[in-house]
């Protein structure tokens, strides 16, 4: 193998590797090497944790009461004193490669930690949770548990180029189920053992180069972790520690920062935790729950759109916000289409590319959801029916292959620079920091935007670093999809002055681009096999490009090709500038306010109209996008004014003139209705004739409103839930809903309730006799929920559960 080492240097060197501009060159290393690195490595990690769990097993309660009591500076003294030189800041591995990756590449005789363990920082780990959950998931679960996760943060640094590992062609090194020190880490050569190949080329195996990282990772590790215990445990002599003579106790509940005193849980959180945490398993109902919430989520938007004016009005008007043509160009000049001659064609774009991408993303998330579902099924027929050892059944494996596919042609979509880039340059927040490069004519797509070199805070500087990140393919593949967004999440944590920065717009773009992340993340922790998914994708690129197209294409391509020509003649009417969508729902119900919202409902009925017939007569509706137009519109009905109450003088008089009367004569007096009405009604009579704000009123008019509560909640929910289904009259008006009283109300009801990535908060049934989750998209950036928005919640939650005002009553 020496030989086979020096003719894969010389071809290497041929490429340039090793030389100035080159990608960096390997360590060359022979079986006899691997196997005198390894063993030792093996055997430290199995003794240190046998060490571990001895102690954990034992002891694991009195760690966590006296970690959980220590100060931070107290943390901090004692990590160092297990790691010394322990790097200080979160995520030191990218800190670095800012710092010194455009200079020169990483080499390993300099300090390659932060590229190695980037979760081994002060910042972090002086928390009260990442070490605890760290001990007690490294003490009671075997070391080949961990292997891949433990070898996954260091991608960063190889593909930044800032760390190589060693070379050594035609092995392959073995981890998973290998629970000894003997056979972990095996090193099988491709001439003595048959499936030595396929199980590197699958990725069930390593490189020995990354095989040497991961035993190097390991063994650092649980050096760490029990110095840690000796210290913490420090009046305890040594021998005792390791007593495995005393006996086990009960294991202590695990302390976690992701779930609130309420049940409220981030995924934020969990993602910070995870890699102090067990690796989890895809967990497919997760996965059809979260997609399938979505799904719901993209077409009530759609229905919105349809049926709602206001929301009409304000999904245009937002992106227009967030249009490059928003921003001066180089001279200071506005776009060409601010001028009074070319609105039309601002307002054709707008129009054009709101309803566009809404009709798109319901049939993309649609297409997803039916791969979902294909492959649930699929796995169900071939549970028990392999093992780790064996490749996946074809049919199984190829339904993650067009599920994974469908996942990144949709994320592309999302965070191709001309979408989500573009839109945060744009947005009001950020604009000042940005101006428009001008274009040729009549090539307003091509436009881009240039920083201008403005001061920045610190919290606007990385939200630029993190938006352009997240829109380079090649620097979102560096740097990690889920990483990203975790950044953004702990930036919102960390600066409060970060979240303001961030649009609802662009934050409802994070949001979709984070159930993406998740339907990703849960395919990734299918090991060992997902591990290979990439190189079998690869290779099977134009049956899935094909499948692709046919399946998710169809009818947004037809939308985009056939009728592109009906959009100057539909998007004048639907044009808000003119205040045709001016919708006073949230006002109390007068003659004006009534004739308004008709108004607008009509002439946003007329848009549909005619933008539909076109869409019908090109063929570019999908099945289930015609069964979204089908939904029961509710629309406000005329004016009836109402019933006139007497004044208060001649009530006063009619009293006088009764108690005037003779008793004989007070027979003769009959009391009509009007006086009956003062005592039911001292504030003024609803209009009947109003059609209701959600469909429960619809019933409440029509005098059928006679359901027994379902729900028994507390004052706090139950004044959430008056708000969500709020009954409008002429003398009422609802107020707003603070975001966490939401939540109250919702938890409740018997929802869990977990913070995904953005604005998306998703619902999961916990105690419901329902199934379908939902997903609420969190007000930004004011914590009140709008009475416009939160009247869209009541009905949705109409249409998903059958939910009305009547079903929530105040508990005793």
């Amino acid at each position: 193998m020496e030989e086979d080492n020096s003719y894969q240097q010389t071809m290497m060197a041929a490429l340039g590797m090793g030389q100035p501009g080159g990608l960096p060159m390997p360590r060359f290393i022979t079986e006899d090497q691997v196997l005198a690195e390894a063993r030792p490595m093996a055997q430290r990690i199995f003794k240190n944790w046998e060490i571990l769990k001895v102690i954990t097993e034992r002891r694991e309660e009195t760690i966590q009461k006296r970690w959980v009591k220590k100060s931070r500076p107290k943390r901090r003294a004692l990590l160092l004193e297990a790691w010394p030189n322990m790097p200080q800041s979160h995520r030191p591995d990218i800190a670095a490669w800012k710092r010194e990756g455009k200079q020169s590449n990483w080499t390993r005789d300099r300090d390659a930690t932060p590229f190695m363990w980037p979760h081994i920082n002060l910042e972090d780990l002086s928390k009260t949770e990442p070490l605890l959950l760290m001990l007690n998931s490294r003490a009671r679960y075997a070391p080949d548990y961990f292997a891949t996760a433990d070898l996954a943060p260091t991608r960063f640094g190889f593909v930044s180029q800032m760390i190589t590992s060693a070379f050594l062609n035609g092995y392959v090194m073995m981890f998973r189920g290998r629970k000894t020190p003997e056979t972990y880490g095996q090193l099988y050569s491709w001439d003595d053992h048959e499936d030595a190949s396929e199980w590197l080329s699958s990725e069930r195996g390593n490189h020995p180069g990354e095989g040497l990282w991961i035993l190097e990772i390991q063994d650092r590790l649980y050096d760490f972790l029990v110095n840690c215990c000796r210290q913490i445990l420090h009046d305890i002599p040594a021998k005792s520690l390791a007593d495995s003579s005393l006996p086990v106790l009960p294991e202590p509940p695990l302390v976690t920062a992701k779930t609130s005193s309420e049940g409220i849980e981030s995924l934020a959180i969990a993602s910070f935790e995870a890699p102090y945490k067990v690796p989890a398993d895809l967990d497919l109902d997760r996965l059809e729950a979260v997609v399938e919430a979505k799904l719901a989520d993209a077409e009530d938007h759609i229905w919105s759109l349809r049926e709602d004016p206001g929301y009409f009005a304000k999904a245009l008007n937002e992106g227009k916000e967030h249009r490059l043509e928003s921003l001066p160009d180089k001279r200071g000049q506005p776009h060409p289409v601010f001028s009074r001659s070319k609105t039309d064609l601002l307002w054709e774009r707008i129009v054009a590319e709101t309803i566009n991408n809404a009709l798109d993303e319901a049939d993309l998330w649609n297409a997803i959801y039916e791969k979902v579902v294909d492959l649930r099924q699929l796995a169900r027929k071939h549970a028990n029916s392999f093992t780790p050892d064996d490749d996946l059944p074809s049919d199984l494996a190829m339904a993650f292959y067009k599920l994974y596919i469908h996942l990144d042609r949709y994320q592309e979509a999302i965070l191709s620079e001309s979408n989500l880039l573009k839109g945060f340059c744009a947005s009001p927040p950020m604009r000042s920091h940005y101006v428009r490069e001008v274009p040729f004519p009549d090539e307003y797509d091509k436009m881009t935007a240039v920083s201008r070199n403005i001061p920045q805070t610190d919290a606007e500087g990385a939200l630029i670093w993190i938006f352009a990140t997240l829109s380079d393919q090649r620097q979102r593949f560096l740097m990690g999809r889920k990483a990203l967004l975790t950044e953004i999440e702990l930036l919102f944590r960390q600066d409060s002055s970060a979240k303001r920065l961030v649009s609802g717009w662009i934050s409802d773009k994070i949001a979709t681009f984070a159930v993406i992340c998740e339907a990703f993340h849960q395919i990734e922790l299918y090991q060992p096999w997902a591990a290979g998914f990439q190189y079998n994708i690869a290779s099977r690129m134009d049956t899935l490009n094909k499948d692709f197209f046919q399946v998710s294409t169809k009818y947004t391509g037809m939308r985009h090709r056939e009728v592109k020509n009906m959009w100057p003649k539909v998007a004048s009417r639907g044009n808000p500038t003119d205040g045709r969508f001016n919708y006073p729902v949230d006002k109390s119900r007068t003659r004006e306010n009534v004739e308004a919202m008709r108004q607008a409902e009509a002439n946003l009925d007329g848009f549909w109209a005619l933008l539909l017939g076109s869409l019908r007569k090109a063929g570019a509706m999908s099945p289930r996008m015609e069964g979204i137009f089908k939904r029961d519109l509710q629309r406000t009905g005329p004016w009836v004014e109402p019933t006139k109450l007497p004044k208060k003088e001649d009530i006063v008089a009619v009293s006088k003139d009764i108690l005037s009367f003779r008793l004989d004569d007070r027979e003769k007096v009959k009391v009509d209705a009007p006086v009956e009405k003062i005592k039911k009604k001292t504030r003024g009579q609803a209009n009947p004739a109003l059609a209701p704000s959600t469909p429960s009123e619809t019933k409440n008019v029509l005098g059928t409103e006679s359901k027994s509560p379902s729900f028994k909640v507390d004052k706090r929910a139950l004044k959430v839930f008056h708000t969500l289904f709020f009954k409008p009259s002429a003398s009422t008006q609802a107020g707003e809903v603070p975001w966490v009283d939401f939540l109250h109300a919702m938890i409740s009801t018997g929802f869990s309730v977990e913070k995904l990535y953005g604005s998306v908060w998703h619902f999961q049934p916990s105690n419901l006799d329902v199934e379908r989750s939902i997903q609420f998209h969190e007000p930004h950036p004011s914590s009140k929920i709008p009475f416009t928005m939160a009247r869209r919640y009541g009905r949705r939650l109409n249409r998903t559960y059958g939910w009305e005002g009547s079903m929530f009553a105040l508990a005793a």
